[in-house]
């Protein structure tokens, strides 16, 4: 490398990263003063909504001045609008949930076969009864009921689900109005049934649906909060199963105006769903989302108010399921309704290649093999061996290129001032010669779905998470081998050897394919410069790679770094074993004494490049 093309690097990144810093600052500065906005506006409407509780809750405990005001606030339900509030710890094999007798509601759930990164029981969510509270309304009072006022009573104590039995928690208000939760003894998902009791006489013509005020905070339970929060939203799929989500990579405030067959609150490798048995929950659901401040582990708030239809009849049922668990492309899939699409390993193609190659492979191999390292290197040597016919032909055709080169400059330094000529000429060399000059793009390219399929699929992958290898402790996120006493813009505060490594042998990928591959000479000074500048970034590239991959999950650095390996292996051994560069020569001198017809895409290439030099002469 010479001193001029050194000295073009260092200043790109000087000034690469000199832009970096500012920007970073400049969207900082920007993104605190939001976060400040939004925070307060969440303190105010929360501190409204404690304020106007509390306020019930002053009115209904003096019960001896208040009791007119119950029975026309509450109608039909003036004796569940006081009590005391009692929680119902239920615990199976995989989940202890919380309810509360207060609003008939599941207030927290802990998943027991999982922690947090930093091995703390990991809650799946904490809320109060407001959080899950429907509306409704009734002739008898003066104003909606909200179930989250109401005090019901229970069938059942706190207790331990016996193994292949299931328990069903019945919580009564005033033998009108029910919420009926059936618990499994293992699994992640509940049957929910909210039902009303001879309230025919007591719902209003006009009322058609009944309405569900849902918010959920959503807590870090990972290392990397700001992936999470980029993995982090809303999705929900109407009945077609066309699924689709809201504020991943910003906040919204939506109303989605399609039926919903089920709807999400989801984070990287865990969710709480309804899904609905049928198409009840109405259009215009409105659905919030809201990114927490830098300084705590909230990723996000979501909020969404759904209407589900009512009827007019004496027994009106909703019945659902609520999901309560990880994001397992097995649990998931078993509901039959797309909601494993929550998980982002793709769509088209790469969906086609994880769901059906990478996945299969994956799980079978950990059948019999418990390290997860020792898979991921089993799975690139089978994706290389995949992709093989690819790397070779594209490795043959750098060869018979670099077999013409010679003639190529001849070409060139004959009719390079002419280029119409040089392109016609150089046209019929690969005609007589039977050498493609796309013969080695096509077979690289067709490489790349499968690495990007695995961008896709690594970061997500729920089976990688806190699994270890050499110096990761968690394979679902990055590795801090070295740990540093500042932060650098767009890099972070640690430095990942896997991604180090990546680095590394893509440089040395760089050096070798530049090394075997033809360089062209001449062409005017403009096509010089672009050659020139076309070197710098090919050094320039491997090092920016180090951005990308330092945050990302060490799985994806380790398989890049596999991948960048096997990749110099596989060439050495082609141009060492397979590849006869002598063999070549001799079938091309051979092919210019019998050339080939020429093929239909050759001969539109000669007419328009005639064409070309028609025009060039017609205007001199």
């Amino acid at each position: 490398m010479d001193k001029n093309t050194v000295t073009g690097i260092v200043l790109i990144i000087l000034i690469w990263l000199v832009m970096s810093i500012y920007n970073t600052n400049q969207q900082k500065k920007f993104e605190e003063q939001k976060k400040k906005t939004q925070q307060t506006q969440i303190v105010k409407d929360s501190t409204s909504t404690k304020d106007s509780v509390n306020i019930s809750n002053t009115n209904i405990v003096d019960t001896s001045a208040n009791n007119t005001q119950i029975a026309a606030d509450f109608g039909v339900f003036s004796n569940s609008a006081s009590g005391t509030q009692e929680n119902i710890v239920i615990e199976n094999k995989d989940c202890i949930f919380t309810f509360s007798s207060k609003g008939a509601v599941l207030t927290k759930v802990e998943l027991k076969n999982y922690k947090t990164y930093f091995q703390k029981p990991l809650i799946l969510f904490s809320q109060n009864p407001e959080d899950f509270n429907f509306s409704l309304l009734i002739n008898s009072a003066k104003k909606s009921i909200e179930t989250s006022e109401l005090y019901f009573t229970s069938n059942q104590k706190s207790t331990k689900i016996a193994n292949n039995q299931a328990l069903e928690l019945v919580f009564n208000a005033d033998n009108k109005y029910q919420h009926i939760y059936k618990i499994p003894s293992e699994g992640y998902i509940l049957d929910f049934t909210a039902k009303a009791n001879g309230l025919e006489k007591e719902i209003p013509q006009n009322a058609e649906v009944i309405s569900l005020k849902w918010n959920q905070v959503l807590h870090s339970q990972e290392r990397n909060l700001k992936e999470e929060r980029i993995m982090s939203g809303v999705y929900y799929s109407d009945n077609e199963k066309n699924v689709d989500d809201i504020g991943l990579t910003k906040d919204k405030d939506q109303s989605i105006e399609t039926p919903i067959q089920w709807i999400s609150f989801s984070q990287k490798f865990f969710n709480t769903a309804i899904i609905t048995e049928s198409q009840n929950i109405l259009a215009n659901a409105q659905v919030k989302t809201t990114t927490g401040n830098d300084t705590t582990n909230i990723i996000k708030y979501l909020n969404a108010n759904l209407k589900f239809p009512f009827g007019k009849n004496n027994n009106y049922e909703l019945k659902t399921k609520i999901y309560v668990g990880p994001n397992s492309f097995k649990e998931l899939k078993q509901f039959k309704n797309g909601m494993q699409k929550i998980i982002p390993i793709g769509g088209s193609v790469l969906g086609w290649i994880n769901k059906f190659l990478v996945i299969p492979i994956f799980n079978f191999l950990h059948n019999f093999i418990p390290n997860y390292g020792i898979i991921i290197l089993i799975l690139a040597i089978i994706i290389k061996l995949i992709t093989l016919p690819f790397t070779y032909k594209s490795q043959l055709s750098m060869v018979k290129m670099r077999v013409l080169k010679p003639e190529l400059d001849e070409l060139r330094e004959k009719y390079g001032k002419d280029q119409a000529t040089f392109g016609a000429k150089q046209m019929e060399l690969y005609q007589q010669t039977g050498v493609s000059p796309f013969g080695g793009c096509l077979p690289m390219l067709l490489q790349w779905p499968f690495l990007i399929a695995m961008y896709r699929f690594f970061p997500s992958a729920l089976e990688l998470r806190q699994e270890k290898f050499l110096w990761a402790n968690d394979l679902s996120t990055y590795d801090a081998f070295i740990k540093l006493p500042f932060n650098i813009p767009m890099l972070g505060d640690h430095l990942s050897l896997f991604a180090i490594l990546g680095v590394v042998t893509s440089f040395a990928m760089t050096l070798y394919t530049m090394k075997n591959q033809p360089q062209q000479q001449g062409g005017g000074e403009f096509a010089e410069a672009m050659q020139k500048q076309m070197k710098i970034m090919q050094y320039i590239f491997p090092f920016m790679i180090l951005f990308f991959f330092n945050s990302s999950s060490s799985a994806l650095s380790y398989y890049f770094f596999l991948f960048n390996s096997l990749s110099l292996l596989q060439q050495w051994l082609m141009t060492r074993f397979l590849i006869d560069e002598t063999a070549i020569r001799t079938q091309i001198e051979y092919n210019k004494k019998n050339p080939k017809k020429k093929s239909n895409f050759q001969q539109r290439m000669e007419e328009m490049m005639k064409q070309q030099q028609q025009i060039k002469n017609q205007k001199k």
